[in-house]
């Protein structure tokens, strides 16, 4: 979910309401934006989208964790139990953050090839980062099978705890693809 496009007491609200459903089981992966265009649509600044992101995502906490801060009163909405973990999808000096000050870092596939997710994986982990997930790993046609499951094992071989693959229309059945590797470490 990119942060700065969002109004932080709707976000919370929103995800309060979706808790009230999933309870403990709801993730949020959180990020400061990357497509200029997803800013232009909603008239939001997208140079200014990582101090956007880091004040925003800093009262998000706030009122996930209390249903309520100085301007806004959700706690009809709050669930017991706490905030859902946040996930950090970000690159550069980000990697490091997100082990810092996050539940967790989600790298994305889609404009990184493996040897870099892998490399930043292992930045991650050194600075003390725990829950990595490599998300949006396209996977088009039964031709690219194969190829997707070696890049898969490599992610495995490197310590990540999950992996989601983008199944396009001409795609391979789901269980095909959970069949690229052993039971206990695929979770596509």
């Amino acid at each position: 979910m990119q942060v700065p496009l969002y109004h932080p007491a709707d976000l919370a609200h929103r995800v309060l309401s979706l808790m009230s459903v999933c309870g403990d089981r709801l993730t949020l992966g959180v990020s400061p934006g990357s497509t200029e265009t997803d800013f232009a649509t909603l008239d939001r600044d997208y140079t200014a989208r990582f101090a956007t992101f880091y004040r925003n995502t800093g009262r998000l906490r706030v009122l996930l964790a209390h249903g309520r801060d100085e301007h806004a009163d959700l706690t009809r909405a709050a669930v017991a139990g706490g905030r859902p973990a946040l996930l950090l999808g970000s690159w550069g000096a980000n990697v490091e953050r997100a082990a810092r000050d996050f539940d967790g870092w989600l790298a994305s596939g889609y404009r990184r090839s493996p040897d870099q997710i892998i490399a930043a994986h292992e930045r991650y982990r050194a600075a003390g980062g725990r829950r990595a997930i490599v998300c949006a790993i396209p996977l088009d046609s039964r031709d690219d099978l194969e190829p997707t499951g070696e890049v898969l094992r490599r992610y495995a071989r490197a310590g990540f705890d999950d992996a989601v693959v983008l199944i396009g229309s001409g795609g391979p059945d789901p269980e095909e693809v959970r069949a690229l590797l052993p039971r206990e470490s695929s979770t596509p």
